[in-house]
Formats: C-alpha cells, structure tokens, sequence
C-alpha cells in the first residue's frame, strides 16, 4: 500500500495526458483529459479530477510530459490530488482517418491494474469511442447493476468540427492565453449555436480578457443557459 499523505477517494479518477502518436498531438494530449473526465462525471457515481491541476501537477513532475507517463509516477500524481484511481492512455492513428484509444485504469492506493480498454473507429467518431472506453474501463469496478449510457455528446457536442475548436479553447483557456481561447470558443459555438459548455466558456474568458462588465458577458451567459 502506498502512502500518498492525501485521503484518496475511490470514486475520483485523476486522468493524465494522452501520448499521441501520428494525430494531432497538441490538441488530443490534454482534450482527451476533457473528454474522458466529461464522460466519467456523466456516471454519477465517479467524478474526475481537475484537468487544470492534473496538467499543472504532472508536467512539474514528469521529465518528458508528452510521453507515456509511467504507472508509479501518474500515481504519485494522482495520489497529490486526492484521487483514488488514475487512467493513463494512448491515442495511436492507424489509418489516415482511423484511430484507436487505448486506457488502463489504476488503483493509486495500491498501484494496481483494475481495467484496460482498447476501442478503434474513425476519428470522426471520437466522441463515441471515448463514451465507450469509459464504459469498458469502469466494468470491473461498478459498484451497483448496469453502467448508465454515457452520452457525452449530449452534454458537449454532436459536431465534430464544433469539439475541435472548443479542446482548443480549453486549452487556451488554462494556459492563460485568453484572446485566442475566445476565438476558439466563438468557433465552436458558430459550428454548433447549442454548444452550452461553448457559450459558458465564452462569458469566463471575455470575464478574464475584457472584464465581467463586458456587455458580451450577459448575452453569452443567456445562450449556455437556454
């Protein structure tokens, strides 16, 4: 048993940065963090750890932090932010418009393998392969009858091209970079005027870039809100 000096929860799951292979490394690393940790709080009974304080914490700590983080060390992470259980995946394109996600879910506690899931579709499709990734992990450690149908789409988006834009504002948006997150998230509500996760970021950033008196504030809080 290892000893984190933090009370570990096991129902929150601490998910590290993808290692990305042949796609587009800069956006799936950490969206990846966003989609997954979306799709486990869709459950209700797992909630996933801060994506902001999961990148901050590991790439203080790893040596390379675009590589494959290794078990004892995602765990030590992990472990820091109170999280019982920790996910480490790969995202590897196999084909020009095929992919295939990979995840092992780990005891933090015990530093033990609970789960892997490998799932594989086009890329277009990358919400569905995510929903069922989280599925396949979270198997063998459901405490209760069936997994609920986790549909992260509908709490997110439909829209491919609407899903892109918005990763990249989230990670605009936590490296501080807030002119370019709000272009980013204006992008994702044009592909998709129902994105309310979309329109909710958008009255954060124009709150840190340009003040919460910004008269764009209240009209885009009216849209996430609808």
């Amino acid at each position: 048993m290892r000893n984190h000096g933090h009370e570990l929860r096991d129902d929150t799951v601490a998910v590290m940065p993808f290692h990305v292979v042949g796609a587009n490394g800069d956006l799936w690393r950490e969206g990846l963090l966003d989609l997954l940790g979306t799709a486990l709080d869709a459950t209700g009974q797992f909630h996933s750890s801060d994506p902001r304080a999961v990148l901050n914490r590991w790439n203080r700590a790893a040596a390379d932090p675009s590589e494959l983080p290794e078990p004892s060390k995602a765990a030590e992470v992990a472990g820091q932010l109170g999280a019982g259980r920790v996910i480490l995946g790969s995202l590897i394109r196999t084909a020009p418009n095929q992919v295939r996600l990979a995840a092992d879910l780990y005891s933090v506690r015990w530093l033990r393998k609970e789960a892997t899931a490998v799932v594989e579709g086009p890329d277009d499709q990358m919400i569905d392969l995510v929903d069922q990734l989280t599925i396949d992990l979270l198997r063998s450690v459901w405490d209760g009858d069936d997994i609920p149908d986790v549909r992260t789409s509908a709490m997110t988006t439909a829209s491919i091209p609407a899903l892109r834009a918005y990763l990249e504002g989230e990670r605009y948006f936590r490296h501080s970079q807030f002119d370019e997150a709000r272009a980013a998230f204006t992008k994702a509500v044009e592909q998709d005027s129902t994105f309310a996760i979309a329109y909710y970021r958008l009255t954060q950033t124009y709150g840190w870039f340009m003040g919460l008196g910004a008269e764009e504030v209240p009209m885009y809080l009216a849209a996430a809100e609808r």
